[in-house]
């Protein structure tokens, strides 16, 4: 039985399941087969996990939200500040694993076993992620200079800048 439990993703999938402790400890079960679950390329013949097991090679910085597609999974982190003094926000930043028609890695034909940054050219240098949102096979960011971009199924990429 995991203790101290803080946050529970599951999202729009009924395969699988994240669970945030409060150390940012993150533990997940279910359908792997896609590598959705993150555990890395140990794991990545495992195509149920049918007990909860703790993901070893997360991105470091604050969890922030983690949600569930259908074959994939994305996360964002929040980095810390270097500089305490600096007056910035902190960096936050998407990270997916799982299927690449769906993660926005574009990894042709190639899934995605651990949490790997998501960097698109739409996105701009000093941008910020202030949001995102996981359908089954589609991705919506809203950003700090009001952009919204979204991928879905084999890497159509929109911007409401463009």
């Amino acid at each position: 039985m995991m203790k101290n439990v803080s946050k529970i993703f599951s999202g729009n999938s009924s395969q699988f399941v994240f669970l945030l402790n409060s150390n940012q400890e993150l533990f997940v079960s279910g359908d792997n087969e896609y590598g959705q679950l993150g555990l890395g390329e140990s794991e990545r013949n495992e195509k149920k996990i049918k007990k909860l097991t703790k993901i070893q090679n997360i991105p470091k910085g604050k969890i922030i939200d983690i949600q569930c597609g259908w074959a994939f999974s994305i996360i964002l982190i929040e980095n810390e500040i270097e500089n305490e003094n600096q007056n910035e926000n902190p960096k936050r930043k998407l990270y997916s694993c799982g299927a690449y028609e769906y993660n926005g890695l574009d990894k042709r034909n190639k899934p995605t076993h651990e949490f790997t940054e998501i960097k698109s050219s739409l996105f701009e240098n000093d941008d910020n992620i202030l949001d995102f949102s996981v359908g089954n096979v589609h991705t919506l960011v809203l950003t700090s200079k009001g952009k919204m971009i979204g991928w879905k199924y084999r890497m159509s990429i929109f911007s409401n800048s463009n």
